[in-house]
C-alpha cells in the first residue's frame, strides 16, 4: 500500500510540473511576436493538458488509495 501512495504522490508531482511547465510555455510563447512560436505554444498547450491527465489520475489514486489505511493484507 506505501508503495502505491508514493508512487501516487510522485505522479502527482510529474502532473504539478508539466501543469507548470506547460502552461509556462504557452504564456511566454503567446507574448512573443515570433512566427514559430506558435508551434511552441500548442506544444506548452499539449504538456498542460497532459499534466492535467497525470494529475487527476494521480489524485484519484491517492484519494483511492486513503481508505485502505486500516486494511489487513
Amino acid at each position: 500500500m506505501i508503495d502505491i501512495k508514493i508512487g501516487g504522490v510522485k505522479l502527482l508531482a510529474t502532473g504539478m510540473g508539466l501543469l507548470l511547465g506547460g502552461f509556462g510555455t504557452a504564456i511566454l510563447s503567446i507574448y512573443s511576436l515570433l512566427p514559430f512560436e506558435a508551434y511552441t505554444a500548442i506544444l506548452g498547450v499539449a504538456v498542460f493538458i497532459i499534466g492535467l491527465g497525470i494529475t487527476a489520475l494521480a489524485s484519484t489514486k491517492i484519494s483511492l488509495n486513503a481508505g485502505n489505511d486500516n486494511k489487513i493484507d
